[in-house]
């Protein structure tokens, strides 16, 4: 055992308590009712004000209780809009992200059309000029068969962007019609 646990050998005995005089117990019981008549000015109306007390205090609990319930219901309310917020910020978002897409599928429509244009007036340079050597296959101009499936083939090369370009600038035209709708949605 440490010396704090430590219990006496011989513990010391109890000393008996001795009756308490009644007529000591009446003269108390007096001396703390004049006391307590001092601190109110009527007695009596110590159990009205005791009622009284009780009934502000259950007054004061319903107010509690219906404030905790606005504070509830306003904590629901903004999260709620904080959660339609974010769903917003994030759709937003999304929408930027696919403008920024268009615009790049816009370049690459413009790059098209401009390739099947450049596609074209080269062709007709090669028509106009005389026969030679073949600038793509190396072939001699005696032995280029134009007929071929060769990639020289002037004509099947230039006969290819005139049917294209117009669907290529319909193409780009519905997705430019199409994209200043979604902004102008967005802008709503």
């Amino acid at each position: 055992m440490t010396p704090e646990t430590e219990v006496p050998s011989d513990p010391k005995p109890i000393p008996e308590r001795r009756p308490l005089n009644p007529d000591t117990v009446a003269q108390m019981i007096s001396d703390y009712e004049d006391e307590l008549a001092k601190l109110t000015d009527n007695p009596a109306g110590l159990e009205k004000e005791e009622e009284d007390i009780d009934a502000e205090i259950d007054a004061l609990q319903t107010t509690i209780r219906a404030m905790e319930g606005k504070i509830s219901s306003t904590t629901k309310q903004r999260r709620e809009t904080y959660e339609n917020y974010s769903r917003m910020v994030a759709r937003h978002n999304e929408i930027l992200e696919l403008f920024d897409r268009f615009r790049l599928l816009d370049q690459q429509y413009s790059n098209d059309l401009k390739r099947l244009a450049a596609i074209q007036q080269s062709g007709q340079f090669f028509v106009l000029r005389e026969p030679m050597q073949c600038p793509l296959c190396g072939a001699p101009a005696e032995g280029q068969r134009h007929d071929a499936a060769c990639d020289g083939n002037v004509d099947a090369v230039t006969r290819l962007p005139p049917l294209r370009l117009p669907k290529s600038s319909y193409c780009r035209a519905n997705f430019m019609k199409q994209s200043r709708l979604s902004r102008q949605r967005m802008r709503m």
